[in-house]
């Protein structure tokens, strides 16, 4: 379930509205490790808001909110699991269909793949002791350098 303090610092419309989405997500078989994440990331958005009613946030209120939760360092995937949990709380609670359509998603980074260095391909190459392979080896990083 959501943290406590989230909670209290809701108001009674919002922790009402906190229920409907668990409702809703519970209806919708939802598995319980999702339930959790959901609810948390849902409890986060009413602790930043306060007083304010959820129901009544606009796409430029929830664009603010992602840009807050960027500038204080979350991870892709954590935007992306608040973005899918509110997502569901305005599509599938509220039912106002394509809310998110303009709220753009964090792309990830491009992780290059690691590369070895000389040292580590001689280490490798010197590890094989059968002349076959060994040659198999060579011909292959010979290549790899072009």
């Amino acid at each position: 379930m959501p943290q406590k303090s989230a909670i209290k610092s809701a108001s009674e419309n919002n922790k009402q509205e906190l229920q409907r989405f668990l409702r809703q997500l519970v209806l919708k078989a939802y598995s319980p490790s999702t339930i959790r994440t959901y609810c948390n990331e849902f409890a986060q958005l009413l602790q930043v808001i306060g007083k304010l009613p959820v129901q009544n946030l606009q796409p430029q209120h929830l664009q603010r909110y992602l840009l807050y939760c960027i500038k204080k360092g979350l991870s892709e995937n954590a935007i992306h699991s608040r973005i899918n949990a509110l997502k569901f709380y305005f599509e599938q609670v509220l039912h106002r269909e394509k809310f998110f359509y303009d709220i753009p998603r964090p792309k990830k980074p491009l992780q290059l793949p690691g590369v070895f260095n000389k040292e580590e391909i001689a280490e490798i190459i010197n590890c094989v002791s059968n002349l076959k392979q060994k040659t198999i080896l060579l011909l292959t990083y010979s290549c790899v350098r072009w």
